[in-house]
């Protein structure tokens, strides 16, 4: 699967994020169609570091992976 978005798509319904790569499906499992498990892999720049380090979780940036959180 590939995800494109323009520019003006990107800055549209929020802040300025940074390039992210993402590489997922390398092992998925689907039984019966239901999805029950998705390995990821991401690469990119954590605003987060830099702007308020003490935010960090663990040294992770929440907000890179915000998207994938039960919460969303």
């Amino acid at each position: 699967m590939k995800l494109l978005w323009t520019r003006e798509e990107d800055m549209l319904h929020g802040k300025y994020h940074p390039v992210h790569a993402v590489q997922a499906g390398r092992r998925v499992s689907m039984p019966a169609n239901n999805l029950t498990g998705l390995h990821m892999r991401l690469s990119g720049q954590s605003i987060l570091s830099d702007v308020r380090p003490a935010a960090l979780q663990d040294g992770k940036d929440p907000l890179v992976f915000q998207g994938l959180n039960p919460s969303g």
